[in-house]
């Protein structure tokens, strides 16, 4: 596979969940006392920075995308906060998007309802994400979520494998429906490595979803996310024809993350992303 494909499959993959403003932090984004690296600013694998409805106005307002960061941003938290946080942008543009959360004191089927509901006067260009926890009832509730042409976020909490039973169905549930997904905050790694995270690595998960964009069974999606071996799941990576890499991004929509420098690093340390450039590092730093 060529480097542009390899670019490609990770681009905009990574949600920086990172950058939620929180009560205590300072303004800006990302923690306090922990700058954003100039390695996550520079790299093509982080698409999209989220901002926590809950804040101040003012800090949803600074996150919409400026000057040469650029990137799409997502409001992230409950239906009615994520909305209130929404209108309260004047200028909200294609830049920004909303990322609901599962209510979790609901059933799933019950809180996508509610979720939906509130939906029905925002305009379609606005891109919505719909949490979805892998509860019993989950498939119904995806039909929903697909139904009104949004997308999903799975919850992957409760998992305790790599190649989790209930991993293995969300991503062929979506891959036969033809579903736009992503995943929620969790420890993502680039490959599976049982001993560091029950989730399967980033790596693991585009091999699963293309397994199930060609039918794959059960057993064939979920031993591609138990693959441990990097140099394993890198070869098997680059092997990936372009139409197949594209199939799976075109449904694979990306992964939120708390620590954006470690799954970055993580990557760049396999070579499938470009090294920081020693300028870009300067500007960072001004």
């Amino acid at each position: 596979m060529s480097r542009a494909v390899s670019v490609f499959l990770l681009h905009a993959l990574i949600d920086d969940f990172s950058s939620i403003p929180r009560s205590h932090a300072s303004s800006g984004l990302g923690p306090p006392g922990r700058p954003v690296s100039p390695q996550v600013v520079g790299s093509p694998a982080v698409g999209r920075r989220a901002v926590h409805a809950d804040h101040r106005p003012a800090a949803v307002v600074g996150a919409v995308p400026r000057g040469e960061d650029g990137l799409p941003v997502l409001i992230h938290g409950s239906a009615p906060r994520v909305l209130a946080a929404w209108r309260s942008l004047d200028a909200a543009g294609p830049g920004v998007g909303l990322d609901i959360a599962q209510e979790r004191d609901r059933h799933c089927i019950e809180s996508v309802h509610r979720t939906l509901a509130r939906l029905t006067e925002l305009p379609r260009r606005v891109p919505v994400i719909v949490g979805l926890a892998l509860d019993p009832g989950w498939r119904d509730a995806l039909d929903l979520i697909r139904s009104r042409g949004r997308t999903v976020r799975f919850a992957g909490c409760g998992v305790s494998a790599p190649d989790s039973p209930a991993l293995v169905e969300a991503i062929r549930a979506a891959a036969s429906l033809g579903c736009v997904f992503s995943w929620s905050c969790g420890p993502w790694g680039a490959v599976s490595d049982p001993w560091a995270s029950p989730l399967p690595g980033i790596l693991n998960v585009l091999l699963a979803t293309g397994v199930a964009l060609h039918g794959g069974s059960a057993a064939e999606v979920a031993a591609e996310l138990g693959r441990g071996d990097p140099v394993d799941v890198v070869d098997a990576v680059c092997e990936l024809d372009e139409a197949t890499a594209r199939r799976i991004r075109a449904l694979l929509n990306g992964f939120a993350v708390h620590d954006v420098a470690g799954v970055v690093d993580a990557l760049s340390a396999l070579d499938l992303l470009p090294k920081a450039r020693p300028e870009a590092q300067q500007g960072a730093e001004r």
